[in-house]
């Protein structure tokens, strides 16, 4: 074969690597939009529809467990022909109980924190174009998935970014990506796409995560909270 076709044979793979990298890149960042941005919003609004709810149905089935266990409790004695010993029975259910009321203290908390997520300052949609498309570029040069030669001042930058995402913080996101841009010289990894085996080996890596978080993003919207998104939608559900 020879240098024209080989070149050209090059150059076609790269443009293949360089459109599934792309991909990857907007797949991580749906992803991640939905895991740091959708997900807890959708979630606290379910915790307002059905929280009440859930606490109701767990505190019922708290003391039918409770008296289901009292009376396994009273029957041991008799079936060794005791008389129950009621204020052993009453320390055992005390005891027992401490974990059922973590339990309703871990849902009383998540109704609090629902509340605070929708009371929360909302970005505005011009607002949330500009994180995300700040998160997009940044996340093509500092993904781990899409950089496994992370430096260490990629990783800490990388850290800060999805932080300041999480918390939906535009005007730190900016700054952040100030540093990116000022450091970007700094953080090129080792690679090289010169020789043919090594962007071989890049392109099926990117394309075997593209399949990855394509498997992922399928499973995420079946689960918890997202299975509740369309019904939440609709308030007569």
């Amino acid at each position: 074969m020879g240098d024209a076709a080989v070149h050209q044979e090059y150059q076609q793979l790269c443009k293949k690597y360089m459109a599934y990298t792309e991909q990857l890149a907007q797949l991580i960042c749906t992803y991640d939009d939905m895991i740091l941005q959708q997900g807890p919003m959708i979630e606290a609004k379910y915790i307002q529809a059905f929280g009440t709810l859930d606490r109701a149905v767990y505190e019922a089935f708290v003391r039918v467990s409770m008296l289901k266990r009292k009376i396994d409790l009273i029957q041991a004695y008799l079936n060794r022909n005791e008389p129950p010993d009621h204020e052993r029975i009453e320390l055992i259910l005390q005891q027992e109980l401490q974990t059922y009321q973590r339990e309703l203290q871990r849902m009383e908390d998540w109704q609090v924190w629902s509340e605070a997520m929708m009371k929360a300052r909302k970005l505005s949609e011009e607002e949330s174009k500009t994180m995300k498309k700040l998160y997009h570029d940044m996340a093509k040069a500092l993904h781990p998935d899409l950089n496994p030669a992370q430096t260490d001042a990629m990783r800490g930058l990388w850290h800060q970014v999805t932080a300041a995402y999480e918390d939906g913080d535009l005007p730190l996101l900016e700054s952040l990506y100030d540093i990116f841009q000022a450091r970007s010289g700094d953080m090129e990894t080792d690679g090289s796409l010169d020789a043919w085996d090594e962007l071989q080996q890049k392109y099926d890596s990117v394309k075997a995560k593209v399949n990855e978080y394509l498997e992922k993003l399928a499973k995420l919207g079946k689960n918890y909270p997202f299975k509740f998104e369309k019904m939440l939608r609709q308030p007569e559900k």
